[in-house]
């Protein structure tokens, strides 16, 4: 019960950010020459999330199902927390954090680029490992053993 209450309370979120996106691109227009409603950075994040929502709900219907992406509702927060004025460094650093959006995704490369390299050089290393069964035997049999059950040494 518990968790269909909280399936509705995320529909009724999803819903509401939907409904704001559009009551925001009705009111400013999605693209005009005066102003435009994606121009503010917070309209962007919204649109952001929405997609990420609207990704997800989409997914969930398919081989997906585990993906998950509401830990990035959380910047919905920030909106309310920079207005306040104990919280004027948050906008100091989002505003550095968005300048070095660039160079923040290319060490995001490379730095998937360094796991997945590991990874291979793991699997090619420990590849014989990867057969090995565990089974139980009547009689004792040392840690190291063969396919024969002769004592060796681990390899």
């Amino acid at each position: 019960a518990r968790s269909v209450w909280l399936e509705l309370f995320d529909y009724s979120c999803l819903l509401t950010l939907f409904f704001e996106v559009v009551a925001g691109t009705i009111s400013y227009g999605f693209r005009c020459k005066g102003g435009w409603w994606v121009q503010s950075l917070w309209n962007k994040c919204d649109l952001i999330l929405l997609v990420c929502e609207c990704i997800e709900f989409a997914s969930s219907y398919t081989i997906l199902v585990g993906i998950t992406l509401r830990p990035f509702r959380i910047f919905r927060h920030l909106r309310t927390m920079v207005k306040w004025r104990t919280f004027d460094d948050v906008s100091v650093i989002l505003s550095t954090l968005w300048s070095s959006f660039s160079q923040l995704t290319v060490v995001l490369a490379i730095f998937i680029l360094f796991i997945i390299t590991f990874s291979i050089f793991g699997m090619a290393m420990y590849q014989r490992s990867f057969g090995r069964q565990c089974i139980s035997l009547p009689h004792p049999v040392p840690a190291c053993s063969d396919s024969m059950f002769q004592a060796g040494v681990c390899d």
